[in-house]
């Protein structure tokens, strides 16, 4: 149920990550900023993150914003800025013990095919999406540039909702958590 629903009191500017009381306990939560040297112009170049327990597995959640300029400097930050939050996702996993399996990188990539490519190189897929294109907030269909990243092999799927009090959509992903 939506209405149960907690903003994660970790994130900042702009950067949240949602969760069920109902369903999940808190366990850590914070934000990542990316390292400066991939910083272009637009954007605050941040992910939320949320270490929870549901059901007796451990699982992490982290919401991303990559640069939104276009070009092709940008281009090539935004694989770093995603590649960036990726080894700062991997340590806070380390320290908390939370299985690869059971981590999710979401958000708003900017990329139709760079970012992904660059984290597939690194051992992590975009789940499949069901939807192949959105409503922006110009009230134009456009490419999904929303994405949700799991280590290779882990199944599960993402939809992209059009959230229609703001310019970034919400993701819901379905997939199951190892203990």
């Amino acid at each position: 149920c939506l209405t149960d629903w907690k903003r994660s009191p970790d994130g900042t500017d702009g950067r949240y990550v949602y969760y069920s009381k109902a369903t999940i306990t808190r366990i850590a939560g914070g934000h990542f900023v990316v390292d400066k040297k991939t910083w272009y112009k637009n954007d605050n170049k941040q992910a939320a993150w949320l270490v929870f327990a549901k059901d007796g597995a451990l699982g992490m959640e982290v919401s991303q914003h990559l640069e939104s300029d276009s070009g092709p400097i940008p281009d090539a930050l935004r694989c770093k800025q995603a590649l960036d939050i990726l080894h700062q996702t991997l340590v806070v996993a380390a320290k908390y013990k939370v299985p690869l399996t059971n981590i999710t990188i979401t958000g708003d990539t900017n990329s139709e095919g760079m970012v992904p490519a660059a984290m597939k190189a690194a051992g992590w897929v975009a789940l499949p999406n069901k939807s192949a294109t959105f409503r922006g907030w110009d009230g134009h269909s456009h490419k999904v540039i929303d994405y949700a990243f799991v280590i290779k092999g882990v199944k599960g799927s993402v939809e992209v909702v059009t959230s229609k009090d703001s310019d970034h959509n919400r993701l819901i992903v379905t997939r199951e958590l190892t203990k």
